[in-house]
Parts: C-alpha cells; structure tokens; sequence
C-alpha cells in the first residue's frame, strides 16, 4: 500500500514541503489506523540525499540518527525485512519502520520511516480514549496497576504511583524467580522475561479499612433486601398500622438523627471535595497559562502577527514540546477566534472540537476583554474545564489567545470521591452501629422509671393500701410520680369514702326495715290498749285474766322492738374519731386539687398563713371541705363560669374559713 499509494506519488512529484502534523494526520487515516492506534507513531520522509522532506522544527531524529538506532538497537524481523524491533527500549521506542518508495520504473525516490513506542496503557495528556478505537485493544484494565520494565539491569519505563528501584538488582533481591512477592504495602508479580528483561505489575495491598468496606457494603445490601419483609410483611399496610413502644420510638428517633447528620454530613463533605477540586484546578489552570504565556512570549514575542502559512509549523512545535512539559492540551487562536495551532490538532481534524473558539469564551475575552476566562466545556459526555488567555507580544500587541484543556485529573477526581464515599460509608456504618447500640442502651434507661410506673399502676388495688413510688430524682419522672403517688392519697380517700357512703347508705336501707318492723306490732298494741280500756272492769273477775294477757302480749312486742333497737344501735355505730395535730392547708389543696380536674370553673384558696395547725380528724375534715366544695359548685348554674373562694385567716387565736361562690344562692324568703 505504501509502496504503490498516489498520496505519496503525489506528494513526492510536488516541489512544496509539508507540515509533520498535517502528512502524520494523512498517514494515520489512510494506512496506521485501527490496531494501529496501540502504538504513539511519529512519521519522516527523507529523499535519496538524506534530506528531510517533511517539516518537522521538532526535528526528533535526522537521516543518519534513525539509521543508527536501527543498526545498533534493532533486531530486523523474519517476516518483514522493513519492519526493526528495538530490543531494549532506546528512547522507549518499540518498533521502527524503513519503507523504501520506488517509482513506476522501480527507481528509489525517497524512504520514510515510522516509529512506534508502545501505548497499551492511555497516555495521561488529553483525551486518548476518545482518540483510541475499540481495535487498538489497549489494556485499559491496567491502568489500576503500577507497571516497570527493566532491559539490561535498567529501568527504562515505569508507569503508576508505585516507586520502583533504577535497576533489577533489587528486584532480584524481592524475588529471583518468576512468581509474586509482596513490598511495601504492594503485591508485585514479577516476570523474568528473558536474560535481558524484566517486568514487574504491581497491585496496592488492601488495608484492614479496605476489607472492613466490604462489611459496610454486605451490611446495606441485606439491610435493603429486608426492609420489603420488615414493612410489607402480612397485610401491606401493617407496618403504618403498627403502635410502636415507647422505647422503639427513641431508638429510631436516635437512630435516625444520626442516620440524617450523617447523611448531611457526607452531602456537604461531597460539596466542599468538590468546591476544592474545581479551586485547585482552576488555580493549577491559572499557573499552568502563566507559566505557556512566558515561555511562548520568550519564542513568539517578537511577532508582530501570527501567520498560520509562515509560523504555523514552528508554533504547533512549540505547542507539542510545552504540552509534554506541562501536561495539557495547549491551542492557540487568532484574535478572530480561529484556531492557528494546536498541540494535539488530530482533535480538530476528526471533527471532535470545532476550530472556531468557544463563543462565551469569545465574548468574554474579546467584546468584555477579560484578563483570563475557565469555564467547562464537553464533547458528549466527556467534560474537561477549558481555560483562555490573551497573548500579547513584547509591544504590548494582543496576538491572539492560548487556551489549555485540562482532562488529566478527571479520573483522579473520580478516584477521590469514590474513596471518600468509601470512607463516608465506613464512619457511617460504624457510627450506625455505635448509634443502634447507644440508643438501646438510653432507651432502657430512660423507659426504666416508666416501667416501674407501669408495674406500680398496675398492682394499684381499690379499697387497699398501697404502696407509694419512692422517686427522689427532681425531673419529669420525678413530677410524674409525685403526682401519682398524690393520687393514691387522692385514692385512699375516694375508696374511705366509698365505703362511708356504702355505710350510709346500709344504714339508710336498714333503718327503712326498722321503721317498718316498728310500725308492724305498733298497731295491734294500740289496739289491745284500747280494747282494753273499754272492757276493764275491776270488779269483773275476768278483767284481771284480760289484763294479764294484754300485758303479757305487749311486753314481748316491747322485747322484740328493743332487740330491733339495740340491733340496728350496734349497726349503725359511727367510728370513733381519730383526732391528731394536723396542717388543714394541705388538706384544703389536695381537696382543691380533686375540684379541679373535675370542674370547669376556677377555685382558688387567699390565705397569709404558712400553716393552719388544728386537733381534728382528718377524715371528718375532708368530708367537711368535699361537701361545701361541692355544695358550692352545685350552686353556679349553666352558662356561668363558676368562681369559688376560700379564704384562711387567723382571728383571735381562732383559724376562720370562709367559703364563698357565685353561684344563684338562697333566697332570703327561705
């Protein structure tokens, strides 16, 4: 194809050289492409004298330079005489091509030779992937590992972050034979290729964090899988329908403010990462064109203009040579904002970029002539962050405006946020963990006093004793159980008063039946009084035998109304009272107390005394205040609010309660 292709014919019968980017540009679309594509491939053409007949100010290697390393370095292959393999890597090529170009009549015109230096793992500068077809087969996989390769006891490439030794020596010293070892936190698999070579792949060893990781991951995936069981288990709606305890309400609260501030946190975190990453590119941005526009303006800086056809060659030389130094993609543009030259032009020859600068770039350094202009831009998917400059010449003259593409540190963006997410996962996991442990531990103690509520309440019994809280803590629980063991009091009393009443109202129901057994002998005794009133007759011998027996008759009657009596006496016995030195005040609230819960209306008790010491007993002076409380409250009809005072004073050594309201009263015609 070489041999016979009218490019070079035509190109070898015209009398104008050629520009090395544009003949290289040409060469790659119509023979070095595809699997071609593995290999970073420079092109020259030399004519029968030896003289160059491309225009290449790089000048990377001359006639007699390229012939001398295929002599003293290359081995020639069995299959192709034309085709040299550098056996030990001199200036990292691989491979060199020398294809004589004949004529029609076989006669030698010109021999152009290509070298070849191995790229199976991406270069770092740009963006080789959308540069690199699916047939160049390069070994993307590798660009996790470290990578050296050794020739004759010397390091001739490395590529990754591990720092290999500058000869094999040590390597031997690692491992003498074909195998793997591990070195410095890495593990290296090291090949004896032959008596020559060596190459040595390396992999970063997995901390104990690492390996924890993988936990975390388990941990939220089975997590994930059982929430379907946990909240749709039966009917789909159980969950929602569920009442949880007390406890469990806390421990999720706990558990899920620390589930939120973690998750804030890791938002945030990823926000400021982020915000750092764009400030620091964009500051390594900033002293990367600082440092181009010097060393441009030392070359260029006597130009009056840039003319493409004249300085066109020279300046993409420059370019590429900068951007090898610097690590980026360098254009320039014309004051136009057409693209003069580039470090990496094929970008623009396949139609991945447009040669017409960007237009918000455009606007803001010609129309707004802004000193410096970054901003990001993208092809598909792809997005890099682009930076513009204008350069101006040793006058003072704007010549046009360099512009660095930075796509190197993508990747190493990615690589940071993945391990920080990694580490945001571990702390989250852990602290979830810690957090899960912590809340069961504080839920119990904080549920502990409302336990032993529970248990008391429920072993509360009416009409018995029982047992008081005793709490001493003044907190919540504190208050809670004060007013519990208040309301036992409260109980006490209710139940003493139950049983009163169900006295009362005994005696109430046996004193009808007593009336009743009284009235029933009374008639017949009236009647045989006064029957015998009528018929007695002193003289008559059978009034004494008739007295005897009305006598005899009323007298058992009189018997059985004085058992009735004595019966209903010893039922009806009120207890004796309990007198004691007692503090009424107390007793007032506590009966208040009652009131108001009860009552829709406002009781309130005036009184300047800090006690109200009285012998009384204490039961008797609880019926005394319910009775007048609620005799008071019976009184305030509907649709008025109720108001109920007492007041406590002390006259003349004698306590005076007064209880008053405003309800509708007695009449005084009453």
């Amino acid at each position: 194809k070489l041999a016979g292709d009218p490019f070079l014919t035509k190109f070898l019968t015209s009398p104008r050289k050629q520009g090395v980017s544009d003949f290289e540009d040409a060469m790659e679309r119509r023979f070095f492409n595809g699997y071609w594509e593995r290999y970073e491939m420079s092109f020259n053409l030399f004519d029968t004298s030896g003289i160059s007949l491309i225009v290449d100010e790089s000048q990377n290697f001359s006639f007699d330079e390229i012939n001398k390393l295929i002599l003293n370095h290359g081995f020639t292959s069995e299959i192709n005489q034309n085709i040299h393999y550098i056996h030990d890597y001199t200036d990292q090529y691989s491979y060199v091509i020398r294809q004589p170009i004949f004529s029609k009549d076989s006669l030698l015109q010109a021999t152009l030779y290509c070298t070849l230096k191995s790229k199976m793992i991406p270069e770092e500068i740009g963006f080789p992937r959308l540069l690199i077809s699916s047939q160049a087969n390069v070994f993307e996989s590798l660009e996790n590992y470290s990578i050296a390769k050794y020739h004759s006891g010397k390091l001739i490439t490395k590529y990754g972050v591990f720092n290999y030794p500058t000869n094999d020596a040590l390597i031997s010293g690692w491992r003498p034979t074909t195998g793997f070892v591990d070195k410095d936190g890495f593990n290296h698999y090291v090949l004896f290729k032959s008596g020559h070579d060596v190459i040595v792949l390396s992999s970063k060893n997995y901390t104990w964090i690492e390996l924890i990781t993988a936990f975390s991951y388990l941990f939220c995936f089975y997590g994930l899988l059982l929430m379907p069981f946990l909240f749709g288990s039966g009917d789909q709606f159980s969950f929602w329908k569920r009442t949880f305890s007390l406890a469990a309400r806390i421990q999720l609260v706990l558990i899920g403010l620390v589930f939120v501030a973690l998750m804030g946190f890791g938002w945030g975190s990823g926000i400021f990462v982020r915000s750092q990453y764009n400030n620091n590119t964009s500051e390594m941005i900033r002293e990367k064109m600082g440092s181009v526009n010097t060393e441009l303006k030392s070359k260029l800086g006597t130009k009056k203009i840039l003319d493409i056809a004249k300085d066109g060659n020279y300046t993409e030389y420059l370019l590429r040579k900068f951007a090898k130094v610097f690590v980026t993609d360098i254009n320039i543009y014309s004051k136009k904002g057409v693209l003069l030259a580039s470090s990496r032009p094929k970008i623009f020859n396949i139609g991945l970029i447009s040669e017409q600068m960007n237009p918000s770039a455009f606007h803001s350094m010609s129309i707004l002539s802004k000193s410096e202009f970054i901003h990001k831009e993208n092809i598909g998917q792809l997005n890099f962050s682009s930076a513009y400059l204008p350069f101006y010449n040793n006058d003072g003259e704007l010549l046009g405006y360099i512009n660095l593409q930075h796509f190197g540190q993508q990747e190493d963006f990615e690589i940071q946020i993945q391990r920080f997410l990694v580490a945001i996962i571990n702390v989250f996991m852990l602290l979830l963990a810690i957090s899960i442990v912590l809340a069961i531990f504080i839920s119990n103690w904080v549920t502990a006093p409302l336990r032993l509520l529970q248990e008391s309440f429920a072993g509360v019994k009416f009409g018995k004793y029982n047992q008081q809280i005793n709490y001493k803590k003044d907190d919540e629980i504190g208050a809670l159980v004060k007013d519990y063991n208040e309301k036992l009091e409260e109980l006490e009393y209710a139940a003493q008063q139950l049983a009163q009443n169900e006295r009362e109202s005994a005696w109430r129901e046996m004193a009808k039946q007593v009336a009743h057994e009284i009235k029933n002998p009374l008639t017949p005794m009236k009647l045989s009084i006064q029957q015998l009133q009528r018929v007695y007759d002193p003289n008559n011998p059978n009034s004494a035998e008739k007295l005897e027996k009305v006598t005899a008759s009323l007298i058992e009657q009189i018997d059985a109304l004085t058992k009735i009596a004595n019966e209903f006496s010893n039922f009806a016995k009120m207890p004796k009272p309990n007198e004691i030195e007692m503090d009424l005040l107390p007793v007032i609230e506590r009966v208040l107390e009652v009131f108001r819960t009860e009552a829709d209306c406002e009781i309130l008790l005036e009184t300047s005394l800090p006690s109200m010491v009285v012998l009384a007993d204490k039961d008797q002076m609880l019926r005394v205040f319910n009775n007048l409380i609620k005799n008071a409250l019976q009184s305030i009809p509907e649709g008025r609010t109720g108001k109920v005072l007492i007041q406590a004073t002390l006259q003349d050594k004698l306590y005076k309660i007064t209880v008053s309201d405003n309800g509708s009263g007695i009449a005084s015609s009453q």
